[in-house]
């Protein structure tokens, strides 16, 4: 480390001349500079930014009005514009003072001059974190860049109008509102004809009630289509019960006995006689008594086969069951002809509806075009009558500079220069010429190589260096002695 800082301290002596002189050619210019040069003043004011009526009709009439702020490209636009050349221009025709060294006569040209100038000193910078511009300006006249920063900003304020909004907005919209009115009316005679042609005057609510009338009597037809199978079972249960009851029913019977097992009694009677006869004579096995006996058993069987009392009149009169399910089957036949006859009409009712409900849709294409012409012309005339409020609203405003830029800071002459430090101008051109002429002496050590050390040979040829003759020429002059 000793050895390094050897040669840096030979090679800084033996150029010493050559560092002494870059050094001085160096930093003396620069000091010198920073003394003489003039000091700069930097005025700066501060403009706000309001949301409210950041962009032309945007001042609403029937909300609150609360400030809002504005976003970053809002901001970023209003620094582009205070960089505007032809807003430079109208400045500097306003501006009372001249900044430029030789004013042209010419009103024109010093007015260009003039803004080119400005726009050379002219620093605009947005604030980070609030919705403020800065607006400054530096010269070596303290008064003047004053004056430059507060006829940028009111120039500004009554210039940038005219950026958002045109005094011919107005008439814009007046002539455009007459237009719409006349379309407007057009398309009203239009739809007013289509309505009286077509019978649709409210199309929603007359299919809304084509609709209802149409599920109504569709209900209406299940109901009669189920009323009418009813009354078809019932007449077919009615007519089913008819077949069963007679036409006529006795209403009063006489009973008397019956001769025939009166008759057979009597004869039993006889018979009877004749065997006690016959017994008296014959045996019980003669066959004539056996006759007898078996012809006695076959008339009692006969008798017993035979009622004992038979009617004797009857007189017959009309079921009046029958009758009364015949009256309930011509009532049900009357109701069933009365349910087909109303199935019919309300099939001939759902078939018209339907009709008209698809005929109401057709023509309803060629009303909603018509109606939605008209309310959209409606729309457009009401969207342009407020835009005329709001346009003269905003021009009113403007007129009474209320606007949405404001100034909160103007410009005063500075006290103090801006950005002026000879101390640290100093310092960095002694350090520059000190710097450089180090700088140099290596670079010339570079470029004419030579041995100045033991260690620059040693670490060259890798032997060892036995002795050095410190002065050659006083070392040569003593061998020649």
């Amino acid at each position: 480390m000793n050895e390094d800082f050897r040669e840096f301290l030979h090679v800084v002596f033996k150029r010493k001349r050559f560092v002494t002189l870059a050094f001085l050619l160096t930093s003396l210019p620069i000091i010198a500079m920073a003394l003489l040069r003039p000091k700069p003043y930097r005025a700066n004011a501060k403009l706000l930014l309001v949301g409210n009526r950041s962009y032309v009709q945007l001042a609403p009439q029937e909300q609150k009005r609360v400030s809002q702020i504005p976003d970053t490209q809002v901001i970023n636009a209003e620094v582009e514009n205070l960089k505007n050349w032809s807003f430079l221009i109208a400045a500097a025709d306003r501006l009372d003072v001249e900044i430029v060294n030789d004013v042209p006569t010419d009103r024109e040209e010093r007015n260009r001059a003039t803004a080119r100038a400005i726009r050379s000193g002219l620093e605009v910078t947005p604030y980070p974190t609030a919705p403020m511009i800065e607006v400054a300006f530096v010269d070596t006249d303290r008064n003047k860049a004053a004056a430059v920063a507060n006829t940028v900003v009111d120039t500004y304020l009554e210039y940038r109008p005219s950026l958002f909004e045109s005094p011919e907005v107005g008439r814009f919209y007046d002539k455009r509102a007459e237009r719409l009115k006349r379309e407007l009316r057009a398309s009203e005679r239009r739809l007013d004809r289509y309505q009286r042609r077509s019978g649709i005057l409210a199309l929603q609510q007359q299919k809304d009630e084509s609709v209802r009338q149409i599920m109504a009597n569709e209900l209406a037809l299940k109901e009669t289509v189920g009323q009418i199978r009813q009354t078809e079972e019932l007449v077919d249960s009615l007519a089913s019960a008819q077949d069963k009851q007679p036409e006529k029913v006795s209403s009063d019977v006489e009973m008397i006995d019956n001769p025939v097992a009166r008759a057979l009694e009597e004869r039993v009677g006889i018979l009877s006689v004749e065997l006690s006869e016959l017994r008296q004579k014959y045996t019980d096995e003669d066959r004539r008594v056996r006759d007898k006996v078996e012809q006695i058993a076959d008339l009692r069987r006969q008798i017993s086969k035979q009622p004992s009392r038979i009617v004797g009149t009857e007189r017959y009169e009309l079921n009046q069951v029958r009758q009364n399910l015949s009256e309930e089957i011509f009532r049900a036949r009357a109701n069933l002809k009365a349910l087909l006859a109303k199935k019919g009409s309300l099939e001939t009712t759902l078939a018209n509806l339907n009709d008209s409900l698809e005929a109401m849709n057709r023509r309803g294409i060629r009303f909603q075009e018509l109606d939605g012409h008209v309310q959209n012309k409606r729309v457009e005339l009401q969207a342009t009558e407020t835009r005329r409020q709001e346009a003269q609203l905003s021009q009113d405003m403007t007129a009474n500079r209320l606007d949405s830029v404001r100034v909160v800071d103007r410009a005063t002459p500075p006290a103090k220069p801006y950005n002026q430090n000879t101390l640290l101008a100093t310092a960095v051109a002694l350090l520059s010429g000190l710097g450089l002429g180090v700088a140099g002496a290596f670079g010339l050590e570079f470029l004419y190589r030579t041995y100045h050390f033991a260690s620059d040979i040693e670490r060259e040829l890798e032997l060892p260096v036995l002795g050095l003759i410190t002065d050659f020429r006083e070392a040569d002059k003593n061998f020649a002695h």
